[in-house]
């Protein structure tokens, strides 16, 4: 043992002494000038002109060069070595930190940590050759076997891991945690790299963030990419602005950009594909080069692989679809087995969810469109909307159950809850409105416009109802027009019937052919057929009567059961229940009852007719003498001036053939001699145009006293009505003939005398 002052052996702590102590050459004491504070342990530790306070020099050569720097820690050979006035220091290994000369708060623990830094500050290297090359770089962290090994002039960079940013010289604000993460960035700089080689293929790219094992780990020159888990982005070389959350996420993932993909193996194996998102696990993983879909939700477009342009939403959505592209899928399992179909769009669960090949299908709701395969162009919105439907196409369903059960059938437009809702193979039917024709199964080319209208229909073709409950109760009739509330609505089997206007036709079960336009025109028509009522009210109370034709308001009105009726004009046979009746005008045979076969034309021609029959009445207000009058020919009013026609007579039946109990007449000269020809001036009861006119004739009371009984004959007289008489002066023609009979004998009696 040597000393260099006064020493002493103190038997219980060993050796005392004022001054630095040296052992087999190793200085233990303060250093040179015994600075306070300053503590050496190691051969020519802490040696040069000291003038710093509180510094710690364990090894050779430890801090051995220190002048003024004070609160350093040197621990290892060579530490610290050329430190002059660099402060709070430690270094803890040999060489470490052994060139920084005035370089401050720096801490080196490991064999050649910061080895070669000089005047760089705040640098944190732990791990054998850590930071080793850094010259003047500061700020940077770096834990693990030459983690930041390349790093020279670079700041803010921080390693933990063995060759983690192995590489990086001159780069800034890179972070690397794991094994050889980050370790071949040169340049880039604002790196995140958490997990074993992630990013550790990275050379100049700058501002990824990549966490787990492998993330990023063949980036090279891709900048802005975000990796978050085992393996994601690992084949990525050169895309940018890529965003992967999830084991495997973006895996194969190599030059493409602008990609985003959350959950294990979400675009696992895209390669060039760019500006995808994709969210959940499985999501888009086996796309390619498929550009500009969305897919969120577990195994949401996972078979696609160069399609682009789709949009999946939800568990499974697009589930098998390879290379369909612009679809649109928002809901569990929607679109989830289409392959090559392209610009469908499915919302809600199951939505599309079987359809493969076909393209142009637009189903919102739960369950629309589900078992569609290839039919193509159809639309569906709303739950369980064209459900059913696998070839059809050319649909268009609108709400809750809409063409349900749709099969193949096409060309189909159903709005309205349950509308068209078990159509099978019906094509070319149109139903708007709830229920409406919500029962028709194979029928085709209806059209229903209305809530419950044609909603029985099942095999009926070629009907248009337009109305609440229009044609409600129709099944199999075809070729019918219904237009209005509950028009033909209990029509079943009848086909060829035509209802316009509130309840026309509503009780018509099985009449066929029918025609009624005009609110409630034979609406209690059940069987009657081959009718024709236009007006409101019109054939109102027909039930069975068949070949009727009613035109106006109320006509043919109260006529049930009976036939062949021809009523224009408002209130015409009004109260008929006849058959064989025409009447044309207003109210024209208005107050016929059971008079049957009578003709009426002209405004309240035969108004007065009540049960007569076989008339004919032409003219305004032209009337039959009485209520119950028969057989009667009736041309005009009492205004009625001449009877005009080219033919001065009329010519009328007188066959033999027709004629019995023929006998010589015995009426002639004494019948003429008994009636009075006179000349009088119209002065009618009823206003007339022939008032004030003078003329020739006869006064039936007068002809009637002067025939009696004899006008039971020749019926020159008519008193079927005691209340106006009527005359028929061609009557006399053949007792004028019978008169000049007999003044021709007494002529010829005169002259043999």
């Amino acid at each position: 043992m040597s000393q260099t002052k006064a020493e002493l052996i103190d038997p219980l702590n060993g050796v005392v002494s004022s001054g630095d102590v040296k052992i087999n050459d190793v200085s233990v004491g303060k250093g040179a000038n015994s600075v306070a504070g300053n503590t050496v342990l190691g051969e020519t530790a802490l040696d040069a002109s000291v003038s710093g306070v509180n510094n710690t020099a364990i090894g050779k050569n430890a801090l051995s060069a220190l002048t003024s720097g004070t609160g350093n820690t040197s621990v290892g050979k060579d530490s610290l070595l050329l430190n002059t006035t660099g402060g709070s220091n430690t270094a803890v290994g040999i060489t470490a930190l052994d060139a920084n000369t005035t370089g401050n708060n720096n801490t080196a623990i490991g064999n050649n940590c910061l080895s070669s830094s000089t005047t760089a500050s705040q640098n944190t290297s732990v791990g054998s050759s850590s930071l080793d090359s850094i010259t003047t770089g500061f700020a940077n962290v770096a834990v693990g076997f030459v983690a930041g090994g390349g790093l020279t002039t670079g700041n803010y960079n921080i390693a933990i891991g063995q060759e983690s940013l192995a590489a990086t010289s001159t780069a800034s604000n890179n972070t690397a945690v794991g094994h050889e993460a980050l370790k071949s960035t040169t340049t880039g700089a604002n790196n995140v790299a958490v997990g074993a080689n992630a990013l550790d293929a990275n050379t100049t790219a700058s501002n990824n963030n990549a966490f787990g094992v492998d993330a990023l780990g063949a980036n090279t020159t891709g900048d802005k990419n975000n990796a978050f888990g085992s393996a994601t982005l690992e084949s990525n070389t050169t895309g940018v602005e890529n965003t992967a959350f999830g084991s495997r996420a973006l895996q194969s993932n190599t030059t493409a950009n602008y990609n985003v993909a959350v959950g294990r193996d979400a675009l696992r194996a895209n390669t060039t594909g760019s500006q995808n998102v994709a969210v959940g696990t499985d999501a888009l993983d086996a796309n390619t080069t498929g550009s500009l879909n969305t897919a969120l939700g577990d195994q949401a477009l996972s078979a696609n692989t160069t399609a682009s342009n789709n949009t999946a939403v939800g568990f499974a959505a697009l589930n098998a679809n390879t290379t369909g592209a612009d679809q649109v899928a928002v809901g569990r399992k929607a679109l989830q087995d289409n392959t090559t179909g392209g610009s469908n769009t499915a919302v809600g669960v199951n939505a599309l969810q079987n359809n493969t090949t076909a393209s142009l299908n637009t189903a919102v709701g739960n369950s629309a469109l589900d078992q569609n395969t290839t039919g193509s162009q159809n639309t569906g919105c709303g739950m369980q909307s064209l459900r059913d439907n696998t070839t059809g196409s050319n649909n268009t369903a609108v709400g809750l159950n809409t063409l349900r059960l749709n099969t193949t059938a096409s060309n189909n437009t159903a709005v309205g809850h349950s509308a068209l809702d078990s159509n099978t193979t019906g094509e070319y039917n149109t139903a708007l409105g709830v229920f409406a024709l919500d029962a028709n199964t194979t029928a085709s080319e209806n059209t229903a416009i209305g809530s419950f209208a044609l909603t029985n229909n099942t095999t009926g073709s070629t009907n248009t109802a337009l109305g609440y409950n229009s044609m409600g109760d129709n099944s199999t009739g075809s070729l019918n027009t219904a237009a209005g509330m509950r028009s033909l609505k209990s029509n079943t089997t009848a086909s060829n019937n035509t209802a316009f206007g509130y309840h026309a036709l509503e009780e018509n079960t099985t009449g066929a052919s029918n025609t009624a336009v005009g609110a409630e025109a034979m609406d209690d028509a059940t069987t009657a057929h081959s009718s024709v009522c236009i007006g409101s009210q019109a054939g109102g109370a027909i039930t069975t009567g068949v070949n009727n034709t009613a035109v106006g308001h109320q006509a043919l009105d109260a006529t049930t059961v009976s036939s062949f009726n021809v009523a224009v004009g408002s209130g015409a046979l009004g109260a008929n229940t006849e058959s064989a009746q025409t009447a044309v005008g207003h109210n024209a045979l208005h107050n016929v009852t059971t008079g049957h076969s009578n003709t009426a034309i002209g405004t309240d021609a035969g108004d007065g007719l009540t049960t007569g029959s076989g008339n004919l009445i032409l003219g305004r207000s032209a009337d039959t003498p009485s209520g119950t009058s028969d057989n009667q020919v009736i041309l005009g009013t009492s205004s009625v001036a001449n009877l005009r026609c080219q033919q001065q007579s009329i010519d009328g039946l007188s066959d033999a053939r027709d004629k019995t109990n023929i006998i010589d007449s015995i009426y002639g000269l004494d019948v003429i001699n008994s009636i009075r020809p006179r000349q009088f001036t119209w002065a009618m009861r009823k206003p007339s145009a022939n008032d004030g006119k003078t003329e020739l004739g006869f006064i039936a009371q007068e002809l009637d006293e002067s025939l009696g009984e004899k006008n039971d004959v020749i019926r020159a007289v008519d008193k079927m009505n005691p209340e106006t008489l009527y005359a028929s002066y061609g009557r006399f023609i053949p007792v004028l003939v019978k008169a000049v009979q007999e003044l021709s004998a007494e002529v010829d009696a005169l002259k043999a005398a």
